[in-house]
């Protein structure tokens, strides 16, 4: 006679308690199977017991049940919400960036409790993109993906232009807005509008017939406008006074000239009063001279570049920093604020003026009246 097996009892209060101090103790969700696995005596409980205990902790709470990890994989159960680390993840790795970046360049970023992949990652973005954290950015090229970041497109559009002027100079309105990609026509001409009424950016005229108008972070030079009418005034001088016209006379023709024009002839300072007007220095070094030394058209607002000067000046950052304020207040010198401070190295901020309290100058001017 065959012998009956004793019914197999639930398991006890103590077998469920323990296994959720392992799920609590695993550094990943695990399956049903990898969950029996590390259950050890007394604490034993069967596989074909063990998935309805922890679906029954997924309904109270307890627990979070992960979608399946393949196509013929099991669910994974775990205490904490991996999706949720996950977007956090996500969200944390496009913050510490310094531009926007494709899905696959921020999951290179993440750390996450779980691989999440390209579509995957996607996927959580542009849940942040419909919830308003993240912002949308076109691809770098046609064959690249869409970027994203948590800063806003027209400020990222307007450091873009900034730094492109920096670095290559003054630059037709077209290839200022490729440095800007994305942008629609309206948002370029706000940002142009916004960056010439804050004086950091200078419409300059053609120069000749073939000429386009373009950019700048500075205003334009005179000379090579006034270039050609140099070449013939040079020719109608000449002329005069080989006919023996007197110099005098020439002089006062010239001068109404040039005033009819708009421009007044003179010294800016009464004779004699530049000792009263001596720029301020530090450490005897002459800011302002060294400008006019290191740039030629600092006399008519060229900017110059807080690290070139600082580096010809050979001062310890505070000092200069301190004597460029100064001459700021003193209203000899025109400090030009960089718009995103935020986006750049702490090397790179070193590498500017600042007054202490957040705001950083990337370059300075001589004012107009100064003399």
């Amino acid at each position: 006679m065959a012998k009956k097996s004793s019914p197999r009892l639930p398991p006890s209060p103590e077998a469920r308690e323990e296994l959720l101090r392992v799920i609590q103790s695993t550094a990943a969700p695990l399956t049903a199977t990898e969950l029996v696995k590390l259950l050890v005596p007394p604490h034993q409980i069967a596989a074909k017991d063990l998935t309805p205990i922890l679906d029954e902790y997924v309904a109270a709470g307890r627990l979070h049940k992960l979608p399946l990890a393949t196509k013929t994989g099991k669910p994974r159960y775990w205490d904490r919400d991996a999706p949720a680390m996950s977007r956090a993840a996500a969200m944390e790795a496009v913050q510490g960036t310094d531009a926007p970046l494709t899905a696959a360049e921020l999951a290179k970023r993440m750390v996450a409790p779980l691989k999440v992949t390209d579509s995957e990652l996607t996927r959580l973005l542009e849940e942040h993109v419909a919830a308003g954290t993240l912002n949308l950015f076109p691809p770098k090229t046609l064959k690249s993906k869409p970027r994203y970041w948590n800063r806003d497109p027209i400020e990222f559009a307007r450091l873009a232009i900034l730094q492109t002027l920096a670095a290559k100079g003054p630059q037709t309105a077209a290839k200022l807005k490729l440095s800007a990609k994305g942008l629609a026509d309206d948002q370029f001409e706000q940002i142009v509008t916004g960056l010439i009424a804050t004086q950091q950016l200078w419409r300059q005229p053609p120069v000749g017939k073939a000429g386009k108008e373009l950019f700048g972070g500075s205003p334009p030079s005179p000379e090579p406008y006034l270039r050609n009418v140099g070449i013939e005034l040079t020719k109608v001088v000449s002329q005069l006074l080989a006919a023996n016209v007197p110099k005098e006379d020439v002089r006062r023709s010239l001068v109404q000239l040039i005033e009819g024009a708009g421009i007044t002839l003179g010294s800016a300072m009464p004779p004699g009063d530049d000792a009263h007007r001596a720029p301020p220095r530090s450490d005897g070094i002459d800011l302002i001279a060294l400008m006019r030394r290191i740039e030629p058209g600092a006399d008519r607002g060229a900017l110059v570049g807080s690290r070139e000067l600082r580096r010809v000046a050979k001062l310890e950052k505070t000092r200069f920093d301190r004597a460029a304020l100064e001459l700021a207040r003193d209203g000899r010198l025109s400090l030009h604020r960089h718009d995103y401070p935020a986006s750049l190295t702490a090397a790179e901020r070193d590498e500017l003026v600042t007054d202490g309290d957040g705001t950083y100058y990337i370059g300075m001017a001589i004012r107009q009246s100064t003399g």
